[in-house]
């Protein structure tokens, strides 16, 4: 089993920059009246990136870790180590959102405690967390305890998960109705988008276990489905129009890069890598900063709106980059010799 995907390093440095490109293009369009109608249609299936996101991140984790379950000590490593992923640069990026909302606008964020301290420990909640995008985080950090739980005791918690998940999928079909609780807590615990990372793991279970042929046709015809849902919209549930193609697409890159040397060029691994500081710290520097200061500045008077455009984009991409060049990787270098002291550390890399 290879230890590195490159192919899914491609996956990871479009996800970051698309979604970058979503939320910039959203927020400048409802600023100034959909004065970019090209690129609108380029990112009108934006949400997509989301189904992506889940179905690659439980691929990973299955990927990775799979052989580890059962073991009670990797149970423990494993959670650490992802706890230590996620929350100390998005903390470092909530204090500098609280801080940069004060500085600009006077938004007092710390009078609302339960906001910040939701906000903190990626809590769901009624409404967005202070760094708006991390709200996906909550369901990666939930997905992270139930498969750690079943690393830990599988015997135990493998049926109490399909319990749980069979619960979603009726939920989803109405077959039993959640809904009328209407209660945030509720929808997040039963939410079908936990169904994608199990779709994601169902992946790179297949990859493991099977030995299969004609994968570049699992790869074309999920781009085919992919496309076609997004250009029709059928009034048909994501799971199948949208989830359903990124797993084929998922499943034909890996075979095919098992199957063939694929060269992943030097500046795709690198956007791979840098993805989770560009996710986490665009939305600050490009939406809360520079969209912000535009508008009470009026500077779109001054300024073309392409040029805006540009200038907000190449700004998001560059600070973020700056930030994992010198927060996240000199922080996760420190990170990992704390780990090295306190726990049994596995060289795990596609880290999500």
């Amino acid at each position: 089993m290879r230890n590195r995907i490159n192919t899914l390093q491609f996956l990871r440095a479009f996800l970051a920059v698309y979604i970058l490109l979503f939320h910039v293009i959203l927020e400048l369009n409802n600023q100034y009246k959909s004065q970019y109608v090209l690129l609108s249609r380029i990112i009108a299936n934006g949400y997509t990136a989301i189904d992506l996101f889940f179905i690659l991140s439980g691929f990973v984790i299955f990927y990775n870790y799979s052989h580890k379950i059962g073991d009670i000590k990797g149970a423990r490593n494993f959670l650490i180590k992802r706890i230590l992923r996620i929350y100390p640069l998005y903390w470092i990026v909530t204090l500098l959102t609280v801080v940069t909302l004060f500085g600009l606008y006077k938004v007092k964020l710390w009078e609302n405690k339960e906001l910040l301290f939701k906000s903190l420990l990626l809590i769901p909640q009624n409404g967005y967390p202070i760094v708006a995008p991390a709200w996906t985080l909550s369901y990666i950090v939930f997905f992270y305890i139930i498969f750690s739980l079943v690393m830990f005791k599988p015997k135990v918690f493998i049926p109490m998960v399909s319990c749980w998940l069979l619960a979603i999928v009726l939920n989803l079909f109405e077959i039993i109705s959640l809904s009328k609780y209407n209660n945030y807590l509720v929808s997040f615990l039963f939410s079908w988008m936990f169904l994608e990372f199990f779709m994601g793991c169902l992946v790179a279970y297949i990859v493991q276990k099977f030995h299969i042929k004609y994968e570049t046709y699992f790869l074309l015809v999920g781009m085919f489905l992919y496309g076609f849902s997004c250009g029709f919209n059928f009034e048909i549930h994501r799971l199948l129009s949208i989830a359903a193609p990124v797993s084929l697409v998922i499943l034909g890159l890996v075979l095919v890069e098992m199957k063939y040397e694929i060269v992943t060029p030097k500046l795709i691994c690198f956007l791979g890598d840098a993805s989770y500081s560009i996710y986490i710290m665009h939305y600050l520097v490009t939406v809360n900063i520079l969209i912000g200061v535009t508008k009470v500045n009026q500077l779109e008077k001054v300024i073309d709106y392409n040029l805006i455009l540009l200038i907000i984009l190449s700004l998001g991409v560059i600070v973020s980059i700056l930030y994992y060049l010198f927060v996240e990787k000199p922080l996760v270098k420190v990170l990992d010799k704390i780990q090295y002291k306190f726990i049994d550390t596995y060289n795990i890399s596609n880290n999500p």
